[in-house]
């Protein structure tokens, strides 16, 4: 996951050793990456929790990448982590659905057929728009409404397409 944190993703994974040798012979590079370690660890603004079977965590920021590195997902053909474009993902490997959501949805970057009306009922309900393809009696309609034991619906929220920065 620090591989793709540290803006690696385009990089096949066999690389990482190389990139871990690099790292280490950049001295400054090194300690500024740990300083900003530090940093970042004052600017948590709220509390995240374990997520069991992931080395990921329940209300944690991620980038794609870094989820795909987290569930070990690469593309066979290139060595690269793999890139998951669609709003979703099934992860057999890990027995799980990857639902990505962008709750404010602007009419620029989405068509009319994927302006989903997504959004939080309660702390524990959340109305989610399917793609216009699933339907709710199809086998994939059945699991995202009853898992079947052991499989999980991982939800992966951003607020909008672009942070701040501009940044997807």
């Amino acid at each position: 996951m620090l591989f793709a944190a540290l803006g690696q993703e385009k990089r096949p994974l066999r690389e990482h050793f190389a990139f871990w040798a690099e790292l280490w012979q950049a001295r400054e590079l090194r300690e500024e990456l740990r300083q900003l370690l530090g940093v970042l660890e004052d600017r948590r603004r709220h509390q995240s929790l374990a997520l069991e079977r992931f080395p990921l965590r329940v209300h944690a920021r991620y980038s794609r990448a870094e989820v795909s590195a987290a569930l070990g997902l690469m593309s066979q053909k290139t060595g690269k982590l793999l890139s998951t474009q669609a709003g979703v993902f099934r992860c057999r490997e890990h027995a799980s659905d990857l639902l990505f959501v962008t709750l404010d949805k602007d009419e620029r970057d989405f068509t009319p057929t994927t302006l989903y009306q997504d959004y939080p009922i309660s702390p524990s309900v959340f109305h989610w728009e399917s793609q216009g393809v699933t339907r709710e009696d199809s086998e994939t309609g059945r699991r995202y409404r009853r898992p079947p034991p052991g499989w999980r619906i991982m939800l992966l929220m951003r607020q909008a397409k672009r942070n701040a920065r501009g940044l997807t």
